[in-house]
């Protein structure tokens, strides 16, 4: 099996149904939508894809609309970090019965227990929760990180003698962001006074200059970068409304694999004092992560040390998070229902099977004769419910991060769906 298409086609053959009408029940959509279906029980029964979704909140309002990828597997929430109560599945989601059972529409709406979030700090209700801070902009590029030693600045031009260098890096094994404004003087290169710098993350002139500005390593000699014509290297400045960080984590996300470090400088959640921000980014493509500190305001981005050939995204975070099973694009756009080539996200490709013995379960409750096929319909029932404990040991043995994850009570819903 390679695609949704084969998942489909095995799943028809093993249900002794090899061709479908163009529309309506048994047609391509119907299928794939029992994809989904089978997708979203996974989810919730073994944490397979689970990553934390935001939810825009109002002070002592209780529910909310569902983020449009959130899928059954609700088994943990938080507010500002910190972690609260989730009810059962039922309380989770109005109209169980009906939950994502055919195309994606408006998402139904969801119910947290208490607190009812009249906590303190209120969320930031002028903004929205995953809102751009800063659209897709390039890495920097900087080359010859010094790790461990100082930096020198030097021009090409002996005029350049009253213009600042402001360097913002990082100290050696470490994600804290410090910054040394240095003073040239024209051809003579200038070292800084911190000599065990990491990661170097952008640099600021205060004035234009003259000639080329070299930033390099003091051991070698060797440059991190230049600046030609301009005031900044690796720096992205934020301005207007998309400086309000909402008071919330900001997300970040690279599009291409990268480990690289990436700081914001702005203010804390109460608008106060200057604050900085670092993370690595996680290494996996578009896979978005949250800064370790809510912000109140963002001013700078620091891209210095990633990839030039690498975008990052930076966007507001959320005062409540649901840790929850992710639900993949194709499914939740109607026009790609039928998108035969596309790969299911997420679950692990020796796991494929499930989806067929799952979607092959549920064509036989649909009664695709006319008749009630109890006995294909207990096989392939209890081929797939075998496959979720064999997937589970399998997540176990190789200890699947489930941070923050508390289970909840799934009688009533693993009833429903074993009936």
């Amino acid at each position: 099996m390679n695609n949704l298409g084969d998942i489909i086609q095995l799943a028809m053959y093993q249900v002794d149904e090899p061709t479908n009408p163009a529309t309506g029940q048994f047609s391509i959509a119907w299928w794939t939508s029992m994809v989904n279906k089978v997708q979203d029980i996974l989810a919730h029964e073994t944490g397979y894809y689970q990553t934390w979704q935001g939810v825009d909140v109002t002070a002592n309002v209780r529910t909310y609309a569902q983020p449009s990828t959130l899928c059954w597997g609700i088994v943990g929430a938080q507010y500002w970090g910190e972690p609260i109560a989730i009810t059962n599945i039922y309380d989770q989601i109005e109209d169980v019965s009906t939950w994502r059972t055919g195309d994606a529409g408006t998402p139904l709406r969801l119910i947290l227990s208490s607190p009812n979030f009249d906590l303190d700090p209120m969320p930031d209700m002028t903004v929205d929760g995953g809102g751009t801070i800063l659209a897709a902009t390039a890495g920097g590029n900087f080359s010859n990180q010094p790790t461990n030693d100082g930096v020198e600045v030097v021009s090409q031009s002996a005029s350049d003698t009253t213009q600042t260098v402001t360097v913002y890096g990082t100290t050696y094994l470490t994600s804290t962001v410090v910054s040394e404004t240095i003073t040239l003087t024209g051809v003579t290169a200038v070292a800084s006074t911190k000599t065990d710098w990491g990661d170097i993350l952008g640099v600021e002139l205060s004035a234009a200059c003259a000639g080329t500005i070299t930033i390099r390593e003091a051991s070698g000699d060797l440059a991190i970068t230049t600046i030609t014509g301009g005031t900044t290297a690796g720096i992205t400045a934020v301005t207007g409304a998309a400086t309000d960080a909402g008071k919330a984590q900001p997300l970040i996300a690279a599009s291409g694999t990268s480990t690289a470090k990436v700081a914001i400088i702005g203010t804390d959640e109460d608008v106060g004092a200057l604050t900085d921000n670092c993370v690595n980014l996680c290494g996996t493509a578009g896979t978005t992560q949250r800064m370790p500190k809510r912000m109140g305001t963002i001013t700078k981005v620091l891209l210095g040390a990633v990839a030039s050939a690498q975008t990052v995204t930076v966007t507001r975070g959320y005062a409540l998070e649901l840790l929850a099973g992710t639900l993949p694009s194709m499914f939740n756009t109607p026009a790609t229902l039928a998108a035969a080539t596309a790969t299911p996200t997420g679950l692990p490709r020796q796991f494929w099977y499930l989806l067929v013995d799952g979607v092959s379960a549920f064509a036989e409750i649909a009664d695709l004769y006319d008749r009630a096929e109890v006995g294909r319909m207990n096989v392939w029932q209890q081929a797939f419910w075998n496959g979720v404990e064999r997937m589970n040991e399998y997540l176990g043995n190789i200890g699947r991060e489930r941070s923050g994850a508390v289970r909840v009570d799934t009688s009533a819903y693993t009833e429903f769906y074993r009936q």
